[in-house]
């Protein structure tokens, strides 16, 4: 059944919006960019989460249900600079405000989450219901952005909710400008597609460990989506935690992702590792908790790895800042990395053992174990790429076997209970062959060559049973992979 956005939807709101709803029927902004009409415009990929209907010919349908989003990127590059997003919006009355809106990019999603609220929402001159959202909301920098992410930022059921006339407006008299690509290739990413599983739990004769249930966490989050979705447990994890400085409460650099740059990374004041695992503790959640292994951690929430007035001009910098650069240089070549203290202070093993043992004195008198598991770092064959500016050179099979031992056995002497996981591998490519191969490429594998030509897992399995056997202490319990999509345009690889 068709949800038409006539229906009474948030009437209640309406008369409060009567001046969007004349702007809307008297003044309408000129249209910059069409994203959906219909059916999704040329030059737009939907790499959306949510089941939905966008088969064309009609509104799209979107089931916002657990939290479900609706991305829509611009494979042409950054967007014109726009005054709006619009859009038309059908959904049932019992929803209220539900919907989160916001901009990003393949590298940048720290841009403000805007809930759509009355003020937002008018009738356009057929009497529909329209969305209006002011990009001096959505993205007060002027930041680059190409792609917009509709999401559920409170729980609904699942009838479908009608998006349509979905565009980027102008001030009167503004005309689209041309695209400004963005340095991600886009060419070499595929659209996100659904698809079904299924698991027959009584045939594999043994209990599914309640833990799997996991979701990762996101410091930047102020919703209860984590708490209402069931989860048993959660983790703490992700590239800026191999530089998280426990000592500090909120100090975290964000690596490659955004200017290789010290930050507070969390919305909300007082939050540090403790707040997380106290929520945890709350709704009876279990931890995984990444602990740096990378050697070098946070020194401050504001220093910068590359400054223009040292390092000069840049391939890009961060606005409003001039001074911090990408570490590309004009020609997008990487720039030599300077000093690790510029941003960093060493983080060797007893700095980490020293936080378990905090860890576990902030457990004691709870019942329960905080903390379910602690892992090896995150991802360490992408330190080169991603924490460049303190470990330029590429991990090698040794260098990851000798950080293990160092970093698990100072873990298991802080906390001799503990369920320790490792290599947090980042993909494919990471399970078979070393930083340093996957940097100079896999055909030639030079670092696999001199280990026998035995693929990395294997080898690192090898080593670290042979280290059990010769002291008596199992130093990994958990084998942690990840999987991440191959790319070949930023890793080298075949």
């Amino acid at each position: 059944m068709r949800l038409a956005a006539t229906t009474a939807l948030l009437a209640a709101y309406l008369a409060g919006a009567e001046p969007l709803a004349a702007a809307l029927r008297e003044a309408p902004a000129p249209t910059l960019e069409t994203i959906y009409e219909g059916g999704l415009q040329e030059g737009w990929e939907d790499w959306g989460w949510a089941p939905r209907d966008t088969e064309g010919g009609h509104a799209a349908r979107i089931n916002f249900a657990n939290y479900a989003g609706w991305a829509l990127v611009h494979r042409r590059g950054s967007l014109p600079h726009a005054e709006a997003v619009n859009f038309s919006l059908g959904a049932l009355p019992s929803f209220g405000e539900f919907l989160e809106l916001r901009v990003a990019t393949a590298a940048d999603d720290r841009f403000p989450r805007v809930h759509i609220e009355a003020r937002h929402m008018g009738r356009g001159k057929d009497n529909a219901l329209w969305v209006r959202v002011p990009m001096a909301e959505l993205n007060p920098k002027g930041t680059p952005f190409d792609r917009l992410i509709l999401r559920a930022h409170r729980a609904v059921d699942g009838a479908w909710v009608e998006i349509d006339h979905y565009t980027l407006s102008g001030a009167p008299g503004q005309v689209a400008a041309g695209p400004d690509p963005l340095s991600f290739d886009f060419d070499n990413e595929q659209p996100r597609r659904l698809n079904a599983v299924s698991v027959n739990c009584e045939a594999a004769g043994q209990s599914i460990s309640p833990l799997i249930y996991g979701i990762g966490f996101d410091p930047r989050s102020t919703d209860d989506a984590p708490w209402q979705l069931g989860a048993s447990s959660r983790r703490w994890g992700g590239s800026p935690t191999s530089r998280y400085n426990w000592q500090l409460g909120n100090a975290w650099n964000t690596g490659a992702d955004w200017f290789f740059t010290n930050i507070n990374y969390a919305p909300h004041a007082g939050f540090s590792w403790r707040t997380f695992l106290d929520d945890n503790r709350a709704h009876q959640i279990k931890a995984a908790m990444s602990l740096p292994m990378l050697g070098w951690v946070a020194r401050d929430r504001k220093s910068y790895a590359f400054p223009v007035q040292t390092f000069g001009p840049q391939g890009a910098t961060a606005p409003p800042n001039g001074d911090m650069g990408n570490g590309l240089g004009i020609d997008g070549a990487p720039l030599r990395s300077g000093n690790p203290t510029l941003t960093s202070r060493p983080a060797p093993p007893e700095f980490v053992a020293a936080w378990v043992r905090a860890i576990v004195q902030h457990a004691k008198g709870n019942p329960r174990r905080d903390v379910a598991m602690y892992v090896l770092d995150d991802e360490p064959g992408l330190w080169h790429y991603r924490h460049r500016d303190v470990h330029p050179q590429p991990l090698t099979y040794d260098e990851l076997l000798g950080r293990t031992l160092a970093y698990g056995s100072a873990i298991r002497r802080a906390d001799p209970g503990a369920l320790i996981a490792g290599p947090a591998a980042w993909g494919w490519a990471d399970y078979f062959y070393s930083g340093q191969d996957q940097k100079v490429g896999l055909a030639s594998r030079p670092d696999r060559l001199m280990h026998n030509d035995t693929e990395l897992l294997s080898w690192y399995l090898t080593k670290l049973r042979d280290y059990d056997q010769r002291t008596g202490h199992r130093l990994l319990n958990l084998l942690d992979v990840h999987f991440t999509p191959q790319a070949a345009h930023v890793f080298g690889a075949d």
